[in-house]
């Protein structure tokens, strides 16, 4: 995570795949949050690929809500995929 200017910003999340679904990224989410929080952040932001629905639901049940997309943000075999750009204010969490 990046802290700057009251703004944080999630650079990566990822959890291994033989350890996702045990609730492993929520506790670091809610960290990250928590940390950001703290810290005097009105702004917590993040990037998730279109594709990663799970991801994509664990931020909207957190309180991300979607603010924009990056067009051809990560690079694939095939081409490219957009990033959903997602936001919330931790300091009401």
């Amino acid at each position: 995570m990046m802290i700057a200017a009251g703004e944080a910003s999630i650079l990566i999340l990822t959890i291994d795949k033989n350890s996702q679904g045990k609730g492993i990224g929520k506790q670091l989410l809610q960290h990250m949050i928590m940390q950001a929080g703290q810290s005097g952040c009105d702004t917590l932001l993040l990037e998730v690929r279109r594709s990663n629905h799970r991801a994509f639901n664990l931020y909207l049940n957190e309180g991300f809500s979607e603010i924009g997309v990056r067009r051809n943000y990560y690079p694939t075999n095939n081409g490219s995929e957009d990033a959903i750009v997602m936001a919330m204010d931790p300091s009401l969490y």
